[in-house]
Order: structure tokens, then sequence, then C-alpha cells
């Protein structure tokens, strides 16, 4: 599913990068962490079309910054959302989610 999404993207931006790109400026803060990977995503697709990337090298980079945040996942929504500074607990749990993310994804290839 991720990958037929990615392809999605990856066919609008070269229909329409502009329209695509202005998509990024529309935010939902209640949805910060899922706009902020589809803004990754989508960014770092285009900055890869305009430095020539093959589609296959396409595919893999909008995968990778799509899911880049996933171990956000495992992160406690109150320190997600907290509006002032992090203190020192929360910001080594908030340091540790590229790490859970990334171990997550190895564990989900292991399959059978």
């Amino acid at each position: 599913m991720t990958k037929r999404w990615i392809q999605s993207i990856c066919d609008l931006i070269n229909l329409d990068e502009s329209f695509l790109l202005g998509l990024v400026n529309l935010k939902n803060y209640r949805d910060y962490v899922l706009n902020h990977s589809v803004n990754v995503c989508v960014l770092s697709l285009a900055l890869g079309k305009r430095i020539g990337l093959t589609r296959p090298e396409l595919m893999d980079l909008g995968i990778s910054a799509a899911l880049h945040d996933v171990g956000k996942l495992d992160v406690p929504r109150e320190i997600l959302e907290k509006p002032g500074r992090l203190d020192d607990r929360e910001r080594a749990v908030m340091e540790r989610h590229s790490h859970t993310g990334a171990n997550a994804l190895i564990r989900l290839d292991d399959g059978p």
C-alpha cells in the first residue's frame, strides 16, 4: 500500500509539481505528525526529481521519507503534543523515536 501511495505522489509531481508542493502548506495541527511525514515525503520526492533520480530511486526515497517518523507511534501523546519545552526524560524518549521506528521496520521485513 505504501508503495502505491508513493507511486501516486511521484506521478502527481511529474504532472504538476507546483500544485502538489502547495499541499505542504496546508496545516492541520491535530494531525501534525501525519502532515509532517506527508510534507517530508512530497518535498523529498520533488527534490529527488529535480536532481534527476530515477523512478526506482524516487520510490525508495519516498518510502523512506514517508516512514521516517514511524517511531513516533510509540512516543506518548502528551510528549508529542507538549506545548512547552521537553524535560530531559521527555527529550530522551523523543530522541529514541528514530531507532524505535527503524527497529520496527526491520522486524516487519523479518516475516515468513
